[in-house]
């Protein structure tokens, strides 16, 4: 758990009490690749630590899935409706490969709110980091092009990027799979020039 907790003391002080309440709620859990860990429509859905792997929040419309986040090791996988707003959730969340997380029930993580002002910080900085990248998100679908969302996608997100499937990649960027396919050859034929 000690990377959980550098982690958050990156954002926010710890003492050893909240250290130990903390490790007294947070559970480990391991999970194969497509586990469904929040449904949507499920109101008190779980708050988790990616310690290992790649989740992604998704929505269903008319029978297609359409990715709208990812979160990699490090990140905090919630549900934003959920956690933020007490409404049921709207998208699932799912295991993109075998993942290891910190599990925390929305019941205790709130407790933990009311009870830590360093906690109630954390929540704030969540919906923060999740209204930052959502702004950037829309600003780059909006702005940029195929190719250079890829591109920056590449960039941001090294770790995401070929533990992934590359549907939902391009769910995410709002381009075609194909393209994602076309992406990933130029790459591959540029990194082998000389």
């Amino acid at each position: 758990m000690n990377e959980l907790f550098q982690n958050l003391e990156l954002h926010v002080p710890l003492s050893q009490q909240v250290r130990e309440d903390i490790s007294r709620f947070f559970t480990t859990v391991t999970v194969p690749a497509q586990t469904r860990l929040i449904l949507a429509g499920q109101l008190h859905p779980p708050l988790y630590y990616v310690r290992e792997g790649v989740l992604r929040n998704f929505e269903v419309f008319d029978e297609k899935e359409s990715t709208n986040w990812f979160f990699k090791k490090g990140d905090f996988a919630f549900s934003m409706e959920s956690l933020l707003l007490g409404k049921p959730s709207e998208g699932h969340l799912e295991s993109c490969v075998e993942a290891t997380l910190y599990s925390i029930s929305k019941a205790d993580f709130w407790a933990l709110v009311q009870k830590y002002d360093s906690i109630r910080n954390l929540s704030n900085m969540l919906a923060g980091i999740y209204l930052r990248e959502a702004k950037k998100h829309v600003h780059y679908s909006i702005h940029l092009s195929a190719w250079q969302r890829y591109r920056l996608f590449l960039a941001d997100n090294p770790y995401i990027a070929n533990r992934v499937q590359s549907n939902h990649v391009a769910s995410f960027l709002g381009i075609f799979p194909g393209s994602v396919s076309r992406f990933r050859r130029r790459i591959s034929t540029e990194d082998s020039l000389p």
